[in-house]
């Protein structure tokens, strides 16, 4: 576990994800070293925090130009940039501010789909060389530009809602560890009264409404009538079974009374025990946070490579490169925090068992 958190944090690199890089791999808007084995690595982009990507798809003309679709618009300014050796153009660049036509969305330049139709009522895009619905791609840009701000303007508006809700259920768990304590008789019983009422209830009632229905000629079929009749069958069954369970049981209901008695009188002699639920929350809260962040780094992690030919249709860039150790990283902290879960949980069992025994046999 050690080893794959040290690896994570010594190869990845939050701001690879959260600024983005460019084609040469190196950060927007900070100031980079030189990368071993990318030749144009190492710039000052502390003034271009901006990530613009754009993939287009061009054929070449008869001047050994390129000739675009005719529906889609290039801008001025990307076009000196074009590598001309190439038939699919994929710019990743870093800059000081985004064009007219995009806005930002987390440090990325997103275009505006605005007015960019074909005849068949599609969208232009210019990071795709497939056509999709306007109303498809304006969503999903809605959805992830606005879904963090909407969270926190929530948690912002409502923290005085949440807050008395926690205080709520703190008052209700107190309320009903007293009421078990002190009418756990009464509560257990009136339960055991009431699910064995509705058990018969419900067979009751189904076969009454199955007798109305068959007095009723024409109004259902054979098919439903039978359906409905099985259905009788099958709750008038498990309503039986229930009832001589609870009839067989209920001097093993007395010691269920006992037992609630006993938790009561603990919960009173050790009422911080309420608050081992809050205390493993706030343990779980750490071990996801924790996962999560490991997690982000794995994936931030890489060997920068340059991949891609001019030969091979898109133009070269670098990318970082995972290794196997880093994907058998993955696979990795997944099970860690499979396993740090359970233990959490383990611990919870643990104390409150160690607690309640201690206090059970020195009282």
């Amino acid at each position: 576990m050690f080893g794959v958190t040290g690896y994570a944090i010594v190869e990845g690199d939050l701001t690879r994800l959260t600024n983005g890089v460019d084609r040469n791999c190196d950060i927007c808007g900070i100031e980079n070293k030189r990368l071993h084995g990318i030749a144009n690595s190492g710039k000052d982009l502390s003034d271009s925090s901006f990530l613009f990507t754009q993939k287009v798809k061009v054929e070449p003309s008869i001047d050994h130009g390129f000739r675009f679709p005719a529906d889609y618009e290039v801008d001025s300014d990307i076009e000196p940039l074009l590598d001309k050796s190439s038939s699919k153009i994929r710019l990743r660049e870093c800059r000081t501010q985004c064009p007219p036509t995009y806005k930002v969305v987390l440090n990325r330049c997103v275009r505006n789909y605005k007015g960019k139709y074909n005849q068949s009522g599609s969208v232009i895009l210019p990071m795709t060389s497939r056509f999709i619905k306007f109303e498809d791609v304006t969503d999903a840009v809605e959805d992830a530009s606005n879904f963090f701000q909407e969270v926190g303007s929530d948690l912002v508006n409502s923290w005085q809602d949440l807050l008395w809700m926690c205080l709520i259920s703190l008052g209700v768990a107190v309320l009903v560890t007293v009421l078990l304590r002190l009418f756990a008789a009464i509560i257990i019983w009136v339960l055991v009264f009431v699910v064995g009422l509705t058990a018969l209830g419900s067979s009751i009632g189904l076969w009454a409404f199955w007798l109305t229905k068959r007095k009723d000629q024409g109004t259902w079929t054979d098919t439903q009538m039978t359906y409905l009749m099985t259905a009788a069958i099958i709750v008038s069954i498990i309503s039986v079974i229930l009832v001589l369970v609870l009839l067989f049981m209920r001097k093993r209901i007395a010691l269920v009374i006992r037992l609630f008695n006993e938790a009561g009188k603990a919960v009173h002699a050790m009422p911080l025990i309420i608050l081992q639920p809050l205390v493993t929350f706030l343990a779980l809260g750490i071990a996801l946070g924790s996962w999560l962040v490991i997690a982000i780094l794995i994936e931030s992690s890489g060997s920068p490579t340059m991949e891609g030919t001019s030969n091979g249709g898109i133009t070269a860039e670098c990318q970082f490169k995972k290794d196997s150790f880093t994907l058998f990283s993955r696979w990795w902290n997944l099970f860690m925090i499979t396993w740090m879960t359970q233990f959490v949980l383990g611990c919870q069992h643990l104390i409150v068992a160690g607690a309640v025994s201690i206090w059970f046999f020195t009282r």
